[in-house]
Formats: C-alpha cells, structure tokens, sequence
C-alpha cells in the first residue's frame, strides 16, 4: 500500500512539472539576472575600511600650535641676591650657555633687583622680570627682555551707541501771566533714560585708570571691529585682563523672558473678575504660590502675584487650566525675548485699529465738501526692560503698558458715522528681585460690560419681558524670567 502511494506521488510531481513551460523558466532566469545587474549599481558594497558617523568628530576650535620650551630652561639654578643689576643677573644665569639676550627698547640694564628663587632655569627667569615688571619670551638661541607687552581684546558685544528711556516723563504747564509764570508738573512719573551709552567707551575709560599710572603706555579702541588694543607693563596687562574678563563674563550672561497675555472671561454669572481663592484651590498640587506684594486670600486684584508649576506642567499652563474652572481662558501668541546682561530691550505686541475720528463739512457758494479725519489706537502689550542677571535671580528694571479696547461703538450725526473707541491702560513701572522659573502677574485690565434687554408685546410691558447681562474680561500679562547661558 505504502508503495503505491509513494508512486502516485511521484506521477503527481512528474505530471506537475511539466506543466510549467520552458518559456516560463527563461523568463525567470532573465529577470534574476537583471536584479542581480541593478542590484550592482544601486546596493552600496561595504568595505572595512570606512566608517559612517553621525556627528562630527573635528573640533571646530581654532588651532594652536604649542611650542615645546628650549632645553636650556630646564637646567636647575638658584639665586638669593639684593640689589643686583638685571643685566649681572641674567650673565650669572645663562655663563654655561650659548643663548643671546636682546634687551628691549625701554629696559633699563641697571635697574636693582632683589630676588629669592630655586627651581628650573625658567621659574627665575619668570621671578626676576616680575621683580623687575618686564616681560621675557624664550627661544632655542635668545632670550628677550621687554619692557612693554601689547595685547589685543575683541569685546563680545556688537559696536553701536544706544539711547532709550524707561518710563514715562513730566509734562510742564506754563502759566500766563505778568512774569510769564513757572513750569508746573502735572502728575506723577517715573523714568530712566540711556543717553549715547558707548560700551567701548566705557571700557576704554576703565583700562586707562588702571594703566594712568605709566605714561608710556596707551590704549586703542576700534569700535567698528569690537576691538581694544592695550600696551602697557608687564603687571598692568595682566590687571587689564582681569578687568576684560570680568566685563566679557558680565556681558556674556543672557536669560530668556516670556511674556504671555491671557485674556480671561468669567462664567460665574456675576459682575466679578478672577477669583484668587479658587484659583488656589483648584491650582492645588501644581501651582505654587510666591506672594512679593499681594495675598491671594484677599478681595484685590492678583497684581504681584507669583507662581510656578509643580509636577508636570509649567507655571503658566497649570494657571491657565486653573482658570479654565472660572470661564474661558483665550491666549495669544507667546513673545519671548532673549535678553543679555545690563542690556535694555523692547518686547512689544500690538494692535493698531484704524477708525474715522472726525468729520468736518464746510458749504461754500454752493459747494459742499468734507474733510475726514483718521485717527488710530494701538492696543497690546509693550514692555522694555533692562536685567541684571544674576545665578539664582534676575535683577529687573520694567517699563511699559497694557492697552485694551473697552467700548467701540459707532454714532450717527446726520448722514456722516462716527466711531468712537474708549480704552483703557495699565501702566507697568517698577525695579525688582524675580527668580528665575517663577511666573509673575506684572499688568491687570479688567472690562465689564452691562446689556439690558427690554421687550413689549401689544404696547405692554407686562406682557414682554427683561432681561440683564454682566459679562466680565480681564486681561493679564503674565512674565516668567528663564537662565538662558
């Protein structure tokens, strides 16, 4: 039995092979081949001998070639001598040696020195001209002795002059009369100006205090290039490369500040704006609060009011959807601003309505013509500020206002409309300590708007109705300083 099986089977296999014909075969040689053919052109072939990287290896730093030291610098000497010539000093050290000393213009030969050392060549070679306040450069034959050293420092800030105030000024009434009267000062104000404030300048100034002293020595600033050139002694370059260092580490701090506008509108159905008490309660576990000037317990507004995130939102988005429980919450776009140390900078967000603020019709002989008056109003936020940036906090000085339309109605006088646009302005003025990471409310707008609503049917009122409407917005600024260095 088993043996018919296996005969059938093989019959089947038989039977079945030769129902493919020899065309099919070819063809499917033919296309084996030509995918072994595209294959050799299109496949990469992989040889040890190359590598593949992701990232750059090459350090992009400009290249110093490192000099080794001449071997005459290594030769133990000692010296313990008071009021020795330079030029006896350096013979004594360099007697078993072939190397040439080249005395610059300015040193003097003769000049006393008194000097304790013991080490390599090179460490009392480096002894004596500090003690002497000249400088020494070294090669396989010669030995130079300077008496000045020149160095040239690019200052890390673009060349300019900049101006600006922060703040707003006084105006000044005069009065009429007999004498001409007195400037009077309407109201209050507060302001900083900046005037042609040159950091080149000012550095230049701050070198030549520190070099007064040698009359031979001189700075040079080229502002265009953000270039300071300096010559001077020995021990007063290495003062002025303190003194450069620490401005370039001042003026290379920088932080970030976002700024965020929320517009924010009650559905408490009552006339009042944001309540504080709930928006600490619902923030409970992700917003924490910073009170510098305000309590979030009181009835006031939330001017001064700090916070910042916990977990895993950021301050400003756990307040929004704190908010969010209280009415609805509209955002506009986020303006940041990436500011440098002791830099001013402006950071502003408009919008400007244009509208028809007056019309004048004159009738002259018959003809008539009027003249149309456009007038525009520019609502936002705009902000300057100057920081002092600090590790832990930033040290802010903040100028600007928030702006925001609170009544755009249009009038009819006979056959000419006319657009009148109330709004109203939050001034922001003030010096403070923020931290960094922690979202400040700095500027509060808040608009109410009341409709009344009557209706009568058949000329009774009894049978129509009323109805009321409070609706409240308020309008924050939000600021939160960010470490950007």
């Amino acid at each position: 039995m088993n043996t018919k099986i296996k005969t059938l089977i093989i019959v089947l296999a038989v039977l079945s092979n030769g129902c493919v014909s020899d065309r099919y075969r070819t063809a499917v040689v033919d296309n084996n081949q030509l995918k072994k053919e595209i294959d050799s052109y299109t496949v990469q072939q992989d040889s040890p001998k190359v590598s593949f990287v992701t990232t750059s290896y090459i350090d992009a730093s400009p290249y110093k070639q490192v000099v080794p030291s001449p071997k005459w610098l290594e030769t133990p000497v000692s010296i313990d001598v008071t009021n020795q010539p330079v030029s006896s000093l350096l013979t004594y050290i360099l007697k078993d040696t072939d190397v040439e000393v080249v005395y610059d213009e300015g040193v003097k030969l003769n000049k006393p020195i008194t000097v304790t050392s013991s080490g390599s060549r090179e460490t009392v070679l480096n002894a004596i001209a500090k003690q002497a306040d000249y400088g020494v450069n070294f090669t396989d034959s010669r030995l130079t002795m300077t008496a000045f050293v020149s160095d040239t420092f690019n200052i890390n800030l673009p060349s300019g002059v900049y101006s600006g105030q922060l703040g707003t000024s006084e105006s000044e009434n005069k009065s009429d009369g007999d004498t001409g009267g007195e400037p009077k000062i309407d109201g209050q104000f507060l302001s900083v100006a900046y005037r042609a404030v040159d950091v080149f300048n000012e550095i230049q100034k701050g070198i030549e205090s520190i070099i007064s002293t040698n009359k031979e020595s001189s700075v040079q600033s080229v502002p265009s290039l953000s270039l300071i050139n300096v010559r001077t002694t020995p021990s007063r370059m290495a003062e002025v490369r303190n003194f450069v260092n620490i401005y370039q580490e001042k003026l290379g701090k920088q932080a970030v500040f976002d700024v965020r506008v929320i517009e924010f509108s009650s559905n408490l159905g009552q006339e009042q704006g944001i309540d504080w008490n709930i928006v600490r309660e619902i923030g409970d576990g992700t917003l924490q609060f910073f009170i510098p000037s305000t309590s979030t317990i009181s009835d006031g507004a939330g001017y001064g009011l700090s916070f910042m995130g916990k977990g895993k939102w950021d301050g400003t988005t756990a307040f929004i959807k704190a908010l969010e429980s209280q009415g609805s919450v509209t955002t506009s776009t986020p303006i940041t601003g990436l500011v440098l140390n002791h830099q001013p900078a402006k950071i502003s967000q408009t919008n400007t309505t244009p509208f028809t603020s007056e019309i004048n019709t004159d009738v002259s002989e018959g003809v008539v013509s009027t003249e149309i008056k456009r007038d525009k109003v520019s609502v936002g936020v705009d902000l300057m500020l100057t920081p002092n940036i600090m590790d832990d906090y930033v040290w802010l000085r903040i100028s600007g206002k928030l702006s925001k339309i609170t009544k755009d109605k249009t009038e009819t006088y006979g056959d000419n409309s006319i657009r009148f646009i109330d709004t109203q302005e939050s001034e922001i003025n003030f010096t403070n300590k923020l931290r960094y990471g922690q979202t400040y409310v700095i500027a509060s707008v808040k608009q109410k708007r009341i409709l009344n609503d009557k209706l009568a049917s058949f000329g009774f009122d009894f049978l129509g109705g009323h109805s009321s409407l409070n609706e409240v917005t308020e309008t924050l600024v939000l600021l939160t300083p960010r470490r950007a260095d």
